[in-house]
């Protein structure tokens, strides 16, 4: 399944401006395009997180 990166959807707590930036840069993954529409994959989606809490040291899973 996939997510919509339009902050409208629900599932991307971050404006279109913010988050097309991100994709620009390399840092969030590249959506795929789906007729009109533009989707994230969940599991780039959670690549994606798991590298921020690397990056910050979060611990992951239990303590």
């Amino acid at each position: 399944m996939h997510s919509s990166p339009e902050p409208d959807g629900g599932r991307c707590p971050i404006s279109k401006r913010p988050l097309n930036r991100l994709i620009a840069g390399g840092t969030f993954p590249a959506p795929l395009k789906i007729g009109r529409a533009s989707r994230v994959a969940r599991e780039d989606i959670a690549g994606y997180l798991e590298t921020l809490r690397r990056e910050r040291g979060d611990k992951i899973g239990p303590s």
